[in-house]
């Protein structure tokens, strides 16, 4: 095996980490190689008239590639879909697998998105491989369903891309009048419009997105009273607060009792509230904000979990004292969430 070949399946490995997925560049090349790995050659009937060296030679050269990738899925499982993707089936007739391995060296299985697992599915289908036990045994290694754990996402750590101060008639376009109302009423929003009346940005949507790889993105919005948003998303939750009609309308409630905002003061204990109602999403935001839910991993998790009447995908932090003031998160498809940040940050950095 030549030391170009081997940092070739180094960097194929390391991009597919990345991206969580395979690499459109590959696709061709997977498709062809996924179906030798899971069509068994069937030893062909002796006829009367001999074979041509040709097709002799392909089907030699076809049996030697399916030996040597089925080794590789044995021996060394955490590095098959690089070594798939890089190495050809005619690479494969003097490769030492012993040795590739030995050079190698044993690594972590890569993990991959649900969108992966559909790209397999679709060339399975394609080629009628899906029902062979190569397959589902190949699979069964590369998306562990039975063990696979709640996807994680680094936005909620320190390395992400962190987006401030969203234009308000963006925030009005992507997220509509409904949830731009509660922002409007925010504390932190009304503070902002108390400093400078014609501000048209806000630090209340504020956006994290992965800066490493495609996880989901975390969208939080700072919201006026909401308890009845709380009571809409979240129908099952039981919080000790009271029923007086509650519109979004802060500051006009704040003026009529005779309290500013510099006087009011929001306070830091909260209610946590988490298991959004799936069907109350609709009632609650754009299509556009529904579909960036939708793609996210954590929901197709869940999907796959059967959680399909809740998600963590919308949580909810209640402030417990009147005006009950909240803040949404949101966990948004990285794809999407990248168009969504685009249009509410378009005159604005990233941190």
């Amino acid at each position: 095996m030549s030391s170009r070949q081997l940092s070739n399946i180094k960097k194929v490995s390391d991009d597919i980490r990345w991206r969580q997925t395979i690499p459109s560049s590959y696709r061709a090349a997977l498709e062809e190689r996924l179906v030798i790995v899971c069509t068994p050659l069937t030893r062909q009937s002796r006829g009367k008239v001999r074979r041509c060296l040709r097709n002799n030679r392909s089907r030699h050269n076809r049996k030697k590639a399916q030996t040597v990738y089925a080794q590789i899925l044995e021996e060394a499982p955490d590095v098959f879909l690089p070594f798939l993707l890089v190495i050809s089936p005619r690479a494969c007739e003097n490769f030492d697998v012993p040795k590739f391995c030995q050079n190698y060296g044993k690594q972590e299985l890569v993990p991959l998105k649900n969108d992966a697992e559909a790209i397999f599915g679709a060339i399975a289908s394609t080629h009628g491989i899906n029902e062979s036990s190569e397959y589902k045994r190949l699979i069964g290694l590369l998306f562990p369903k039975a063990f696979s754990t709640r996807p994680i996402t680094i936005a909620e750590s320190g390395q992400h891309w962190a987006y401030h101060a969203a234009d308000i008639n963006a925030i009005r376009t992507v997220f509509g009048d409904y949830i731009c109302r509660f922002v409007e009423s925010a504390s932190i929003r009304l503070r902002e419009k108390t400093k400078n009346p014609t501000l048209q940005t806000t630090e209340c949507v504020r956006m994290s997105l992965p800066r490493s790889n495609f996880q989901d993105a975390i969208i939080r919005l700072d919201i006026g009273p909401a308890r009845g948003l709380a009571k809409t998303l979240f129908p099952r939750a039981v919080l000790p607060l009271s029923d007086e009609p509650e519109d979004g309308c802060t500051q006009v409630l704040l003026e009529q009792q005779g309290i500013s905002i510099s006087e009011f003061e929001v306070d830091h204990a909260y209610f946590t509230l988490k298991g959004a109602s799936a069907l109350a999403f609709a009632t609650v935001f754009t299509p556009r904000i529904c579909e960036a839910l939708e793609a996210s991993d954590l929901r197709l998790w869940e999907k796959e979990h059967f959680l399909l009447d809740t998600s963590d995908c919308v949580t909810l932090e209640l402030c417990r004292k009147e005006p009950h003031y909240g803040t949404v998160f949101l966990r948004t498809g990285f794809i999407a969430s990248v168009q969504i940040a685009s249009d509410l940050y378009a005159d604005v950095g990233m941190l």
